[in-house]
């Protein structure tokens, strides 16, 4: 049912739009004065279209398209807005998480992160708990220094290999637990940005509904209209990169920018001036190459994660230091209380071989 509303969202909140506008229908008199005879009115995006007709009249009922209104444009975005709402407890423990993995958090557990960053070497147990390995700071002695570097040798190693598969396997656990129905509203996109289907629709009915209702002499009007809009929604899908994946954002990207170059080809179009239309062939070339552009780069992106794999990656080992790595990967209960361990014992062997040669 979601797929079939994501699909028709746009066309009927369009059409529903047009309905809404009597300048759409134009007429044409039956005799020789216009003024005294009776006249045909036709729909100007369909000929078509009798707008005198029991079939049209009924469909530009006010009433009519004031329930059609309730019903697409309106009431679809409302029902995505509900069903996050339903499932907010869990939306909230993904964004947390997310949100923890991005800043770097120290251990999140029920959808709360504790420890900060700053405090210490971020690492990953190998049971996917989060962890802070003290720093210490290196003008102490050139032991504790030796042993600092023994630790920061082998956390990153954990980091870099568990972090980044470990993590997909929980967001993709998470999100099963999801209602059918809001996965395929927030699977493509970050956690964190889980609402922005609702900005989709707001997009699709500013570029496609809005501009139709504009009236009176206002072709160029509707093209500044929808040029605002484009740039709008472009700068916020920059700024916000809501995508998961680093291709799909740089995808709705072009596209977005795509749209803002028609829209000012269509303003440059409708101009009046006659140099215009000596470059009119040098334009369509150009909106040509931009339009297929978005088709070139989305066909390798597809192929490319068809064919990505996306199992999670094991530790791997590190022969310079296989004892610490050999704890750390077993840390379960106290990482605290065992990166301590390994910090007192290298510093102690260190210290100890300083005074040998002394």
């Amino acid at each position: 049912i979601f797929l079939g509303m994501f699909l028709v969202y746009p066309a009927c909140s369009r059409v529903v739009f047009r309905m809404l506008n009597a300048e759409l229908c134009e007429s044409f008199p039956t005799g020789l004065d216009p003024h005294m005879s009776p006249s045909l009115s036709y729909f100007k995006l369909d000929y078509s279209v009798d707008c005198n007709g029991s079939q049209h009249r009924l469909m530009s009922n006010p009433l009519y398209c004031l329930l059609m209104v309730l019903a697409y444009p309106i009431g679809i975005p409302s029902l995505y807005a509900y069903a996050f709402w339903d499932d907010r407890e869990e939306l909230q423990r993904l964004a947390a998480l997310e949100r923890a993995k991005k800043k770097g958090y120290a251990q999140v557990d029920g959808g709360k992160a504790r420890g900060k960053k700053g405090r210490g070497l971020v690492g990953v147990a190998a049971e996917g708990v989060r962890w802070v390995a003290p720093r210490v700071s290196s003008g102490i002695s050139q032991g504790v220094t030796t042993a600092r570097r023994s630790v920061v040798g082998v956390v990153p190693a954990l980091n870099r290999a568990a972090s980044t598969g470990r993590t997909n396997l929980r967001r993709k656990k998470a999100i099963r637990q999801l209602r059918r129905h809001v996965q395929s509203l927030v699977r493509p996109y970050k956690c964190t940005r889980f609402y922005y289907e609702l900005c989709e629709c707001g997009r699709k009915i500013a570029l496609t509904g809005i501009p139709v209702l504009l009236s009176g002499n206002g072709v160029s009007l509707r093209g500044t209209t929808g040029l605002i809009f484009s740039a709008g929604f472009l700068w916020l899908g920059v700024s916000l990169r809501p995508y998961q994946f680093r291709s799909d954002n740089i995808l709705a990207q072009v596209c977005g920018s795509v749209i803002f170059l028609l829209m000012t080809s269509k303003i440059l179009l409708q101009s009046s001036d006659p140099a215009i239309y000596e470059y009119k062939g040098l334009i369509d070339s150009v909106l040509l190459i931009a339009t297929l552009t978005p088709f070139m780069i989305a066909i390798p992106m597809a192929l490319d994660q068809a064919f990505s794999d996306e199992k999670p990656q094991a530790a791997p080992s590190v022969s310079a230091d296989p004892g610490p790595l050999s704890e750390a990967q077993n840390w379960k209960v106290q990482p605290r209380a065992v990166a301590q361990k390994v910090l007192t014992a290298d510093a102690a062997d260190a210290s100890g071989s300083a005074s040998a040669s002394g």
